[in-house]
C-alpha cells in the first residue's frame, strides 16, 4: 500500500509539472500575431538541446563563383564558392549546429559544399539545388 500511494503521489507530482510547463508556455494566437507558427520564426529552424529549446537563424550560403555571385544572388546570402567553403566557414559559421543552406546553380556544387561541412561536422546542412528553386523555397528575392 505504501509503494501505491509513493508511485501516485510521483506520478501528481510529474503532472503538475507538466501541466506548469504547459501553462507557462505562450502557445496558440500569442505566437502567431508575432509572426511565429507552430513556435518556430518565419525562416527559421527550431532546434531541440536537452530541456531548452532554441531557434537558430539559418545562413544561406551561395556556393558559386564571385562573378556569378555579383551577376545575381538570394537576398543576404553569402558567397563561399564550393572549391574553398572549408577554409571560409568557420569564420563565418562557427556553431556547427547552426542550419546552413546551400545553393549554386544547379545543385552539384551546393552538393560537394554539404559533403563538405558534413565532413567538418556540420550537422545541419541542406542542399536547396539550383538558385531559383532556393529562392522558390526560401521566398527570397534574387539581388545584385
Amino acid at each position: 500500500m505504501r509503494q501505491i500511494r509513493y508511485v501516485l503521489s510521483r506520478l501528481a507530482i510529474g503532472v503538475l509539472a507538466w501541466s506548469a510547463g504547459i501553462s507557462a508556455c505562450s502557445c496558440g494566437e500569442a505566437r502567431a500575431s508575432n509572426g511565429v507558427t507552430n513556435g518556430t520564426p518565419s525562416g527559421s529552424i527550431a532546434i531541440a538541446q536537452g530541456e531548452e529549446r532554441s531557434v537558430r537563424k539559418p545562413i544561406i550560403i551561395d556556393t558559386r563563383s564571385k562573378q556569378e555571385y555579383a551577376a545575381g544572388h538570394l537576398d543576404g546570402a553569402l558567397l563561399m564558392p564550393h572549391d574553398v567553403i572549408g577554409s571560409l566557414i568557420e569564420a563565418q559559421v562557427p556553431d556547427k549546429g547552426t542550419p546552413v543552406l546551400l545553393y549554386c546553380r544547379g545543385g552539384g556544387r551546393a552538393e560537394a559544399a554539404r559533403k563538405t561541412l558534413t565532413s567538418m561536422n556540420y550537422t545541419h546542412v541542406k542542399n536547396l539545388g539550383g538558385m531559383q528553386s532556393a529562392a522558390d523555397t526560401l521566398k527570397k528575392e534574387v539581388v545584385k
